[in-house]
């Protein structure tokens, strides 16, 4: 790391210090947490065939669809004109996958939430998305918590991906997940779509879906990223009454991530 790039470094992370104390030794402890050994999920044999249809059916939506349609097409190519209008790589290694993304707007566009909630920022791509959808749906308030990454390339392009005119329905939150999403949850009270793309860890990925799932409306969705790098999801439809609505994903190149779906049976018979 160069001189100057290690100045920047240590100044935000005495920024850090200075304003939320407890978010720095979470970034430090989170990061011990990366390397410890976690039993990978056993879920990746029951990765569906056609995810686009599988999530439309888990939805109760119609299929196929117009508008996931369109968006399968154009609309990750829209997000990366975007970047690279602000003069950002099309690619960086926190950006949502084109699985993921897919995925982010068909819930949006048909669960409808009043209420989103989101774990993991980075450039803002999933934000970007979500909003994009709301805005088609005309209602929906999206709310994003991440702590950026203190190297230069992810701390300054933090959230480029995400345009200012659809900032009006978007309340991002620059603090770790860990100290502030339960206290989101708790100012909300109820929320109809949560998404983890935040740090890939057992503990931390349990942490979240235990307090997500608690808040989730009948008939909310959970979303999560990265879904084969532990057993957090697996542990977490386990333990589900049985008939929840759930699936897997993966992406389709070899070896790549993959993403979970569930669905918060509503009060409705047979939902």
């Amino acid at each position: 790391m160069e001189l100057a790039e290690s100045v920047k470094v240590a100044r935000r992370l005495v920024e850090v210090l200075a304003s939320e104390r407890t978010s720095a030794i979470d970034r430090v402890r989170m990061a011990r947490q990366r390397h410890e050994p976690t039993p990978p999920s056993a879920l990746r044999p029951a990765a569906v065939d056609d995810p686009a249809a599988a999530l439309h059916r888990l939805l109760r939506a119609d299929f196929p669809c117009a508008a996931c349609t369109q968006f399968s097409t154009v609309g990750r190519q829209e997000l990366m004109a975007r970047l690279e209008r602000v003069g950002a790589k099309p690619h960086g290694p926190h950006d949502g996958g084109a699985l993921l993304l897919e995925v982010l707007w068909t819930c949006t566009s048909h669960v409808r939430p009043d209420t989103a909630v989101e774990t993991g920022v980075a450039r803002g791509l999933s934000s970007a998305t979500m909003l994009a959808a709301m805005e088609a749906n005309g209602s929906g308030r999206l709310y994003s918590i991440d702590l950026p990454a203190i190297r230069s390339e992810w701390f300054e392009g933090s959230k480029v991906a995400v345009p200012p005119e659809a900032r009006h329905r978007w309340t991002y939150i620059r603090r770790s997940a860990e100290r502030e999403l339960p206290r989101l949850i708790g100012r909300l009270g109820g929320i109809d779509l949560f998404v983890h793309d935040s740090l890939h860890t057992y503990g931390h990925m349990s942490f979240e879906f235990e307090h997500a799932w608690e808040a989730l409306r009948p008939g909310g969705v959970l979303v999560t990223d990265d879904v084969f790098d532990n057993r957090a999801f697996d542990d977490l439809v386990a333990r589900l009454p049985d008939g929840t609505p759930w699936l897997v994903a993966a992406e389709p190149v070899k070896g790549g991530g993959g993403v979970g779906v569930v669905r918060k049976p509503s009060m409705e018979p047979g939902s």
